[in-house]
């Protein structure tokens, strides 16, 4: 990001940060083009706690990718949020409160499921 330029950019370049147009105040994420260039793919199965991969619909970071990243974390769960980008949080309402609720929802499933072993 250069400086405190928050202003929107219809086509950033691959390392430019892009705006959050839906979002409620203005909000810039880098683009990750490419998850396997991470490095960090293949260390995903020795995460050994329950893990929600979330994501937007129209996050940069696909769906598909998503659910290959669940796929390698043992007892994950992948969810994408319909309507939304890469930070439900920031999202405009109804979509804020539909990320929070989705979260609470994953805790409340997850802790009764420890509580019953």
């Amino acid at each position: 990001m250069r400086g405190t330029d928050l202003h929107y950019q219809p086509r950033p370049g691959p390392d430019e940060p892009a705006d959050i147009p839906h979002a409620d105040r203005p909000c810039r994420l880098p683009h990750h083009r490419h998850l396997e260039g991470l490095g960090h793919l293949p260390e995903l199965g020795r995460i050994r706690v329950p893990t929600p991969v979330f994501g937007g619909e129209f996050d940069e970071c696909v769906p598909v990718h998503l659910a290959d990243i669940a796929a390698r974390i043992p007892d994950s769960e992948h969810i994408t949020q319909s309507g939304a980008a890469h930070m439900g949080y920031l999202e405009r309402e109804p979509l804020r409160s539909d990320y929070i609720s989705t979260i609470a929802d994953y805790l409340t499933r997850t802790e009764s499921r420890r509580r019953a072993t």
